[in-house]
């Protein structure tokens, strides 16, 4: 009985033996493989093969790359996927940066980030590839503290077709930017500088008070800031061909 149970284990050796040998690519008997005088080294096991690393669009690096994108407008700030193993109620990676929305956790309604900017308004970029930049505001995202800014932080976009007639595509979108990134700029003294409010009298009631309202200004020049109406986002080429026109 115990040479036959001896025998059994040696033919399961001799059969995963022989499949890890099969998986290795290996040529040849089998037999080499299992004394150790044999005829030479083993050979080397093939590599994984790693996907090429993105780039992160900073540093003069190429711009980051948005793959399998359903849409060729630029996308709103999302929550991430890996989110789901992290411990309930933390809201930023290890390295600091938001992986999903914040949320009050006694009436589990977003909280909101109080923007120095909003749509329309004027401004600087301060950090990162577009530094020195002058651009408007197109949308502000509270819950993420980002904005999305015109010809500022630009990405490229793997669009895949909708229909069978549509072929896929590859454009150049922006992407939101953080706040932090941007001050207030004024365009008639060619300064940035940072958000102030004061409360000025606009208006007298009928008892004789004087109501006072508040008022962004830029502390770097005190001029006032006005609001203005956002522009409308083109497509780059559509841009670039009303430029020429204009021209």
């Amino acid at each position: 009985m115990v040479a036959q149970g001896r025998q059994g284990l040696m033919a399961k050796a001799l059969a995963c033996a022989a499949l890890a040998w099969t998986c290795i690519g290996g040529s040849g008997s089998l037999a080499g493989f299992l004394t150790p005088a044999g005829s030479g080294p083993l050979p080397p096991a093939p590599r994984p093969a790693y996907r090429r690393q993105l780039a992160t669009g900073r540093d003069g690096r190429e711009p980051a790359v948005a793959m399998r994108a359903n849409s060729a407008e630029p996308s709103a700030p999302t929550s991430n996927p890996k989110v789901r193993r992290m411990q309930f109620g933390k809201f930023y990676s290890p390295q600091g940066r938001q992986v999903r929305v914040r949320v009050n956790r006694h009436t589990n309604k977003p909280i909101l980030y109080r923007m120095h900017v909003q749509e329309g308004d004027f401004v600087q970029v301060q950090k990162g590839k577009d530094a020195g930049k002058v651009t408007q505001v197109i949308r502000v995202y509270r819950k993420w503290n980002k904005v999305l800014c015109l010809g500022v932080n630009f990405v490229i976009k793997h669009v895949r077709p909708q229909r069978e007639d549509e072929v896929g595509s590859r454009v150049q979108v922006e992407h939101p930017l953080h706040a932090s990134n941007l001050l207030q700029y004024d365009k008639e003294e060619g300064v940035a500088g940072y958000l102030g409010i004061r409360w000025v009298p606009q208006k007298v009631s009928e008892g004789g008070d004087v109501i006072y309202y508040p008022e962004r200004y830029n502390k770097a020049t005190g001029n006032a800031i006005p609001n203005r109406v956002p522009p409308k986002w083109t497509p780059v080429l559509e841009r670039s061909e009303e430029e020429e026109d204009d021209e």
